[in-house]
């Protein structure tokens, strides 16, 4: 499940293993290495900032799939709705060339400096 809450889009994850300070979780088809913050394997939290996530080309490896559910242009940037299996993903991009469409398959990427695990 991906819920946006304020300045966050939320997902339901699984941290799969740590080893000393870095995590490596399960999004979906996704697998990020990440901060563990004082996380142990099991089910866990992400949250992630729209402007740090990236939406890029379909089926690129360690992302996470999807399709446009709408897309905005704002100017200095896209505002994007992402449908994922996780529900709706809110992405902020500041490509404004390349010509996005709603109905299209993309996929999100997860930078380095992206996602971070939460404490519930």
């Amino acid at each position: 499940m991906a819920d946006f809450i304020g300045e966050a889009n939320m997902f339901q994850c699984e941290v799969v293993s740590v080893e000393g300070d870095s995590a490596t979780v399960q999004l979906g088809s996704a697998v990020l290495k990440l901060p563990a913050r004082g996380r142990k394997p099991g089910p866990a939290k992400l949250a992630a900032r729209p402007s740090r996530l990236e939406i890029g080309e379909p089926n690129a490896p360690g992302t996470l799939p999807g399709t446009l559910e709408k897309v905005t242009y704002v100017g200095s940037h896209l505002e994007f709705v992402v449908a994922t299996q996780f529900g709706e993903v809110f992405v902020i991009s500041p490509d404004v060339d390349t010509a996005f469409r709603a109905g299209q398959p993309v996929s999100i990427g997860f930078p380095e400096r992206g996602p971070v695990l939460i404490t519930d």
